[in-house]
């Protein structure tokens, strides 16, 4: 899907200026558990082929506006209250059609 551009990870979409938080959103509960990045969120147009999304893409069209990206910490009061950290995104779907 991703190669197809049918889906894009909001992560590259939202660019470095709206990146907020770490990279990384598995912890595990030690410090010496590895930290990777496994949680996403996946965006999509309107398109309905692979050819479709590409040529969007080409024109710089896009079906949404990506205000925000941001990895939460998953540790309060000193506590990992979970091995993964919360990905969360603010996105306006716009209408392409006006």
């Amino acid at each position: 899907m991703v190669a197809s551009r049918w889906m894009r990870d909001l992560y590259e979409a939202a660019g470095v200026w709206r990146r907020f938080g770490s990279y990384e959103t598995y912890t595990g509960f030690e410090p010496r558990d590895r930290h990777t990045r496994i949680d996403f969120i996946w965006i999509g147009g309107p398109e309905t082929t692979a050819e479709a999304a590409a040529r969007a893409e080409e024109e710089g069209r896009t079906a949404w506006e990506v205000r925000r990206y941001e990895v939460l910490t998953n540790v309060v009061r000193d506590v990992h209250v979970s091995d993964h950290r919360a990905v969360v995104g603010n996105l306006l779907l716009l209408n392409l059609d006006s």
